[in-house]
């Protein structure tokens, strides 16, 4: 089976990627997207992995966080070339899930367990967990500490580089409010992570996470979770901002015991 790792940006998908690479068992890579694309014919499939190489010059798509900058470019255009060289074998039929899990593992080898952390996965899980072959985990936090830390990415980001839906605090509770949604809708068949649970005791939810995909749980490294914050929001939010959060999302923050 193939893992994706999604929620809505700046929900601590980061983190959950990075403690999952701990565990020997696991390889995930960073927003490679290349789960965006099932169902279509290799060509299309190569054109998407490409055009998305092209366009993410400062993300890391493959598994090593160690290195950074626009000299990813090659070595992520490698890891790519290597893979569609792989999925190239079922040029003749559909790019299905259990193709590219294939082709992850003979990149990969001896990770039991691969896949990709891309936090717009989680808009798509209407389409994704209906379909064979893949498991879902998605993590949610306080759309408050969402939306904060959503506001000032997008003040210190290059001109542009931000999505304008997540420039005002508004307009993140409302994606969020999407998002948490089809979690809901979903949520007999994915995995749910409650961020402020994992940062604040991550040893049962990790626990979780391993039998649930049938790891040794004692394989993820619990000591990198080091506290991250909680209620920052209060710095970065006006009152306005954090009123606006809660009139979009008040219900449903309340029922999730944010309120």
């Amino acid at each position: 089976m193939a893992l994706l790792l999604c929620g809505h940006q700046r929900s601590g998908t980061s983190l959950l990627r990075l403690l999952c690479n701990g565990h020997p068992e696991i390889t995930i890579t960073r927003e490679f997207g290349n789960f965006m694309d099932l169902g279509t014919a290799f060509p299309q499939h190569a054109r998407s992995a490409l055009q998305h190489w092209w366009h993410s010059p400062f993300r890391p798509s493959w598994h090593n966080d160690q290195r950074r900058g626009v000299i990813n470019m090659p070595l992520n255009l490698w890891f790519v070339l290597r893979y569609l060289q792989q999925l190239s074998l079922y040029r003749n039929t559909l790019i299905q899930a259990s193709h590219i899990e294939i082709a992850m593992k003979k990149l990969l080898p001896g990770s039991r367990v691969v896949g990709d952390k891309y936090p717009d996965y989680a808009f798509l899980l209407d389409r994704l967990v209906p379909m064979e072959g893949i498991r879902c985990v998605v993590i949610y936090r306080d759309p408050r500490d969402v939306a904060s830390s959503s506001v000032q990415k997008a003040r210190t980001e290059w001109r542009n580089a931000w999505p304008p839906q997540m420039r005002e605090a508004k307009h993140v509770a409302e994606r969020w409010m999407q998002q948490v949604k089809l979690m809901d809708s979903h949520a007999r068949k994915i995995h749910i992570i409650r961020f402020e649970s994992l940062v604040t005791d991550p040893q049962p939810v990790l626990e979780g996470l391993g039998e649930w995909l049938g790891v040794d749980p004692k394989g993820f490294p619990h000591e990198m979770v080091s506290g991250a914050p909680i209620g920052n929001y209060r710095q970065g939010l006006t009152a306005q901002e954090v009123q606006d959060v809660i009139s979009v999302a008040g219900p449903m923050m309340e029922s999730l015991g944010y309120l």
